[in-house]
């Protein structure tokens, strides 16, 4: 949802009444450092939250998807000072909105959001409504491994804190951690150690950009 890569139909080809992502250059945020194919979005446009809302979330759940995971939402902390997809207030409140609109449109989907995990979420609201009360979960990169990121685990156990119950169910809250080969077992099983005790929900595989198959862990 933050960015949009040029494989996606939707990059070039959408019907009559919505904006692709290569022809909407005013939501273009430049490019993803590190990911040639990706780039940024500007998650409060208007014709790009009209695309996300009315055409591509509608037709993943045609597909029997039973919800969406929201990635590189860290798009809504990024702020202006930086030129890895800048993000200014208007910006970053319209990803909570359009999380919002999602919510509306999609009352029984579940709704996970990956990243953006700080403050800005946890204590943000959307037309008068707390964003985290729209939420089914949450999930977070690299808590553990390659390197560990405690601001990252403070960030989780914050939101764990809020004993947040969808729907009556768990809070999901989970780490996606990457330890550079489906072989490495003893990383892998660390990972899932480090964040079970916390009470997260570990996920672990080879590499952000790799992730072409499931790691099937022995233990």
């Amino acid at each position: 949802v933050g960015s949009c890569e040029d494989f996606r139909d939707y990059w070039s080809t959408v019907p009559s009444g919505f904006v692709s992502c290569s022809a909407n250059t005013t939501a273009q945020l430049g490019p993803y450092d590190g990911y040639p194919d990706e780039t940024w979005m500007n998650v409060g446009n208007a014709a790009y939250q009209h695309l996300i809302v009315d055409f591509v979330a509608p037709r993943l759940i045609a597909q029997g998807a039973d919800g969406f995971f929201l990635d590189n939402m860290e798009i809504v902390e990024h702020g202006t000072q930086t030129t890895n997809g800048p993000c200014d207030s208007a910006c970053s409140q319209g990803g909570l909105d359009l999380i919002k609109k999602l919510r509306d449109k999609f009352p029984h989907a579940l709704i996970v959001m990956q990243n953006a995990t700080s403050d800005v979420t946890r204590l943000g609201t959307t037309q008068g409504v707390s964003l985290p009360s729209l939420l089914d979960g949450i999930s977070h990169e690299e808590v553990y491994a390659p390197q560990a990121d405690p601001n990252a685990e403070q960030e989780l156990t914050a939101w764990k804190n809020l004993n947040l119950s969808p729907g009556g169910q768990s809070f999901f809250i989970g780490t996606e951690d990457y330890v550079g080969s489906c072989t490495d077992t003893q990383a892998a099983q660390s990972v899932y150690t480090q964040s079970r005790a916390r009470g997260f929900s570990p996920y672990v595989t080879d590499a952000s950009a790799g992730q072409q198959g499931v790691c099937y862990w022995p233990f």
